[in-house]
């Protein structure tokens, strides 16, 4: 089902989309893939955070859990607060507004499949002309931990990243995790070229704060931008927070 929402296209939303929507059709198993089909309109319990690709999601996301309207406020540099859900799959998002009659109703705006398997879903928003398309990662602490890396290259460059003291390949639209790359807390300078076969040419270097605590989750993205790198990056970082 598709819900549509009165906003403006925002710029490159149709090409990370699809390169997102490829991304995940290379990393999914295809018995996970069946397994999301069978699992619609089946009771489910997860716990879940959402995010935005694009900008702050600017009013708050309803989800019906039991006989309770939960807000949720989802933003695109942070995970937004967990939410335990038990209820129907897919889980719908609403927004609150009024009737004619001045009543407060809720307006389902998006939705999203959580596959079977999943322990932990990320509820990744991306903004596609009018609509909201939801895509779930797994991102438990048990299979992403502390201090831990995930790569997502979202462009068609074939990138090397200097990255500490090791070299990784980021191939296009390809996924890679390290484990443990570090440690300790550090600052570790930090460089991205292009490989193609001319040769190596220089996209960006800067250096980035490392802390054992946290974990990191980096997108890598066309920057569409002629003065500055071509590439940009969104970094998710969080670090388990004890009930």
């Amino acid at each position: 089902m598709i819900f549509r929402k009165n906003s403006d296209s925002l710029l490159h939303s149709n090409v990370i989309f699809n390169a997102f929507i490829t991304l995940i059709w290379l990393i999914l198993s295809p018995a996970l893939l069946n397994a999301q089909n069978a699992e619609h309109g089946r009771s489910i319990q997860t716990e879940f955070t959402c995010v935005s690709w694009n900008k702050p999601i600017s009013s708050a996301l309803y989800v019906r859990n039991g006989e309770e309207m939960v807000p949720l406020r989802i933003h695109n540099m942070q995970r937004s607060q967990s939410m335990e859900y038990s209820g129907l799959n897919p889980v719908v998002f609403h927004t609150k507004t009024k009737n004619d009659h001045g009543e407060t109703i809720y307006k389902p705006i998006a939705e999203a499949s959580i596959p079977i398997g999943i322990e932990k879903p990320l509820l990744f928003f991306v903004e596609n002309e009018d609509q909201y398309q939801i895509i779930a990662l797994e991102d438990s602490f048990a299979q992403y931990p502390n201090g831990s890396y995930r790569f997502y290259n979202f462009t068609e460059k074939d990138l090397l990243a200097k990255f500490g003291e090791q070299t990784i390949n980021l191939k296009p639209k390809k996924t890679i995790f390290l484990e443990q790359p570090f440690n300790t807390s550090k600052e570790y300078p930090v460089a991205f070229v292009l490989r193609d076969p001319d040769g190596v040419k220089p996209l960006y270097t800067n250096k980035w704060r490392h802390s054992e605590n946290f974990r990191y989750l980096i997108f890598v993205s066309e920057s569409g931008s002629r003065d500055v790198s071509p590439i940009q990056f969104k970094v998710l970082a969080d670090y388990p927070i004890s009930n």
